[in-house]
This record gives C-alpha cells, structure tokens and sequence, in this order.
C-alpha cells in the first residue's frame, strides 16, 4: 500500500525517511568527530609529553654542566694547591741544604 501525497508535502513516510536518515548521517558526523577529537587529544598529549621530556632533559642539562662546571673548578684549585706544596718542599729543601752549606763553611774555618 502506498501513501498518497498531497500536492508539494511530504508524506509521513517520506518525513519518517528523513528523519531515520538524518539520524543515520548525525550518529555518523559524531562518531567521526569524536574520533577526530581523539586523535587530537592524542597529538596534544603526545606534544605535551614531548615538551615535559624536554624541560626536564634542559634542566638536567643544565645541572650537569654546573656540577662539571664546580668540579673543574675544584680540580684547578687543588692543582694550585699542590704546585704550591711542590714550590713550599724545593724552598724548604733548597733553605735546609744551603744552610747546612753555610754551616760547613763556617764550621770548617773555625
């Protein structure tokens, strides 16, 4: 049995078509964005991420290189310290042996 239609409106199954097609076309459109969506917050997380790996990679970086920074510092002071030490040992040793000459020398003429 086929509905009748009246002039230029739509018969009720036609309306009713419609809407289930409507329908079936919207539930597409949204099942597609929220994908779309998904995929996005994925990017975005995935950049997020990346940026925090980033940070934390520049801030380590950085620490690192004032440790190294600290250490070749300590490292020259301690060679200055024992160039000294060497300097302090030979004026020591050179005082030592020429006054044990100057001794011998006054000692032997006595």
């Amino acid at each position: 049995m086929a509905e009748e239609s009246h002039g230029n409106s739509p018969s009720l199954w036609d309306i009713q078509r419609i809407i289930e097609r409507n329908y079936t076309d919207s539930k597409e459109d949204i099942l597609d964005l929220k994908a779309q969506l998904t995929r996005q917050q994925e990017i975005v997380e995935m950049r997020f991420t990346q940026y925090l790996l980033k940070a934390v990679y520049d801030a380590e970086k950085k620490s690192w290189e004032e440790r190294i920074d600290k250490l070749e510092r300590e490292a020259s002071a301690t060679r200055a310290r024992a160039t000294q030490a060497v300097y302090t040992a030979l004026a020591s040793a050179t005082a030592a042996i020429l006054a044990g000459i100057v001794l011998a020398i006054i000692l032997g003429r006595g």
